[in-house]
């Protein structure tokens, strides 16, 4: 589906927001939009649907780039750590070649020396 059949759909269906008598919406640019009494400017649709697209790819993790590893500086008694903001979800976490592991609070608390 194309952008523009994708705001002829909103427009027509969803928004009912085709402007006046005889009004050609898809020419109609934002100076434009209040004499041809439109709600919606093409550009405000466009970038709607464009927060929308990117909301929906980052919710359902459509669009993933494993193409780097990033190495993180353990600091002693320093449990929070800043990630890079691209980074939505840590897959795997290793020490010195030794991969970390997700533990249970009571098998910490039943280990002698963890």
């Amino acid at each position: 589906m194309y952008l523009l059949d994708q705001i002829k759909y909103l427009r027509e269906s969803v928004l009912d927001d085709v402007g006046g008598t005889g009004v050609v919406w898809q020419n109609v640019h934002q100076d434009e939009a209040e004499a041809a009494q439109l709600r919606w400017t093409n550009e405000e649709i466009t970038f709607f649907l464009t927060q929308a697209e990117r909301e929906v790819a980052r919710r359902a993790k459509l669009l993933l780039d494993a193409s780097g590893a990033y190495d993180i500086t353990t600091v002693p008694d320093q449990m929070d750590y800043s990630l890079n903001q691209k980074v939505l979800r840590v897959l795997h976490a290793q020490i010195d070649e030794r991969p970390l592991c997700d533990i249970e609070i009571e098998e910490v608390l039943n280990t002698n020396n963890w």
